[in-house]
């Protein structure tokens, strides 16, 4: 039985079963939620989309306008969440982005507002042009095989929606095929890759099953 203290117990305790990666439960709190300020309401946001991408559904427009609405917003007033947004923003678009946190701060983007975009889950072209990194299988129930295009230096990591890094490796003079060691729990990853010498990367879904 999950032991909670109102909104703040129940959000804290959604916190921890998608930490642990069970969804099952972790959705069924998140039912009980009904948000009665601007704090709640983000964070009851912010799982909503995190349940949505687990089921591999895509964002719409909207909710990736608000996504980086909540991204780019004041961690004092909208809340801590906001750091996870802005870690799954950058996990859905395949960049890191650079800002401060003076709550007046203009972040210092190096792309286009995400509600510009197509959509959040959109790779960007720099990313789709070096599609030769092949994933298999996808789904996948037990091993994957990471294949790459070319030699040289790679920087091989796997996140959860959240950004957090389950796993990564950087590789001297790689090529071929790289056997990553997957995460124990069942869910939806993303798969970054970098080559050093090319500065081309890719960001791949994989479905652990």
């Amino acid at each position: 039985m999950v032991q909670t203290n109102g909104n703040v117990g129940w959000l804290h305790a959604v916190d921890s079963l998608m930490a642990k990666n069970d969804t099952a439960l972790a959705m069924a709190v998140y039912a009980n939620i009904q948000p009665t300020n601007k704090m709640e309401q983000n964070y009851w946001q912010y799982y909503q989309w995190l349940f949505a991408l687990g089921a591999g559904n895509q964002l719409s427009a909207a909710d990736s306008a608000n996504l980086y609405l909540l991204a780019k917003g004041c961690p004092l007033t909208e809340g801590m969440v906001v750091y996870a947004a802005r870690n799954l923003y950058q996990s859905l678009i395949g960049d890191v982005l650079d800002w401060t946190n003076d709550c007046g701060e203009e972040w210092n983007y190096r792309k286009a507002p995400i509600a510009q975009q197509k959509a959040a889950t959109d790779v960007p072209k720099k990313l789709a042009e070096n599609s030769a990194v092949l994933l298999y299988p996808n789904p996948t129930r037990g091993s994957v095989n990471i294949q790459l295009p070319v030699g040289g230096n790679w920087q091989i990591a796997i996140t959860d929606l959240s950004g957090r890094v389950v796993w990564q490796q950087h590789c001297t003079g790689c090529q071929g095929i790289v056997k990553p060691q997957l995460p124990q729990g069942k869910g939806v990853y993303l798969v970054k890759t970098t080559h050093a010498e090319s500065g081309k990367q890719t960001v791949q879904k994989l479905v652990v099953q």
